[in-house]
């Protein structure tokens, strides 16, 4: 029953990267390695000609993850409140959609569902980043707000080149229980990733205007109402 769900909702998950795309829904699940092949050959060949207008399916795979959060792979589809209203409408589902669905279940075996929304992403439009690291959290409201908005802030007045960042909210369901919000650290390249930290440190020092007006910020946020739930990374395999 449960792979028959994962099936019928993979199309109907959206998750969003840039304004006014800013609601998402994911599906984690476990594909042996002799089945990777067929998923992304049932995915290329139903998402290259019936993808919602506005939306971008994407498909991950994990590279590094908690030992709590068995799974291999994750989908997700990026779009706005219509067309993720749009790729909801049970008028999507056809004989096609029936026919892809029928296929992936038969390889496919779910770890978890949710779905949520995207408050802001810094990037690059002309790059891509296809190295992730996804951090789940869950945090008080109030210091969510101060914490963001300090985010808002910094990354506006100070942009990064190499990296990309975004963060959220959590609806229902996720990676972990009892979370409510996330944020996402892209890279163009695994060295990119590797090196971030020295990065950061080069960051700092190059803008001592930056580490002063944090610090001023940070003052205002309690981060021991801050609970990290996990941390996982992965790798863009293709989107559409």
């Amino acid at each position: 029953m449960k792979k028959s769900i994962l099936a019928l909702f993979l199309l109907f998950i959206s998750l969003s990267y840039a304004q006014p795309n800013n609601r998402w829904s994911a599906y984690g699940f476990n594909v042996s390695v002799e089945n990777e092949v067929k998923l992304m050959e049932h995915m290329n060949e139903y998402f290259s000609n019936h993808k919602t207008d506005g939306t971008t399916v994407s498909l991950y795979k994990i590279m590094y993850a908690p030992s709590e959060l068995q799974m291999t792979h994750t989908v997700v589809i990026t779009g706005s409140v219509d067309s993720m209203s749009e790729n909801y409408d049970m008028s999507s589902i056809d004989d096609e959609w029936v026919e892809f669905a029928t296929q992936v279940d038969k390889i496919v075996e779910p770890v978890f569902q949710g779905n949520g929304g995207r408050n802001f992403i810094f990037e690059d439009e002309n790059k891509t980043y296809p190295y992730s690291v996804v951090t789940i959290l869950d945090a008080d409201n109030e210091n969510l707000r101060k914490w963001r908005s300090n985010t808002r802030t910094l990354r506006t007045k100070y942009p990064r080149t190499k990296s990309s960042f975004s963060t959220g909210w959590i609806s229902v369901g996720g990676p972990a229980n009892g979370a409510n919000a996330w944020f996402v650290n892209g890279y163009q390249s695994y060295r990119d990733y590797l090196t971030s930290f020295n990065d950061r440190q080069k960051f700092f020092k190059d803008n001592p205007d930056f580490v002063n007006e944090r610090e001023e910020l940070n003052e205002n946020v309690d981060y021991s109402k801050f609970d990290m739930k996990m941390k996982f990374m992965r790798f863009l395999v293709k989107s559409w």
